[in-house]
């Protein structure tokens, strides 16, 4: 009697962990997917929290970028407007990158700078137009 009790015991174990494996394979999955190693000894449970979390700071993250692409979007449309000049592209609906960013921070500044002289050779023509007419008038 204990022998076909102690083989129950082992298939049902045996059951248990084939059932666990069969788990644990789309959870890994998904970790390869979003490029992350799942730590070894932990439960299906336990790794499924990991991902819950590790998702949550990847919105977190996307919307921060979304943000931040839509404000300088907006100084960018506003430059390039007054400047005549074309806005910095990148694609609609797609998250950018923190390397997209950062360009975008240095077309805005190369666009404040070409602003800040443009407005500067605006005020230097208009000195020199300034200075002809009073010259003319007072001859």
């Amino acid at each position: 009697m204990d022998v076909t009790k102690d083989s129950c015991m082992l298939i049902v174990s045996l059951k248990v962990m084939f059932f666990c494996d069969r788990c644990m394979h789309p959870v890994k999955a998904v970790y390869m997917r979003v490029c992350l190693q799942p730590e070894s000894g932990l439960t299906v449970i336990q790794l499924e929290k990991q991902l819950r979390l590790c998702v949550e700071t990847l919105n977190k993250d996307k919307q921060e970028r979304l943000r931040a692409m839509k404000s300088r979007m907006k100084v960018d449309q506003h430059l390039c407007d007054a400047l005549n000049a074309i806005p910095y592209y990148i694609p609609t609906g797609s998250v950018p990158s923190d390397h997209q960013l950062d360009e975008l921070e240095q077309h805005i500044r190369d666009l404040e700078a070409e602003q800040v002289m443009s407005n500067f050779t605006e005020v230097s023509t208009l000195s020199c137009l300034i200075d002809s007419v009073i010259a003319s008038v007072d001859l």
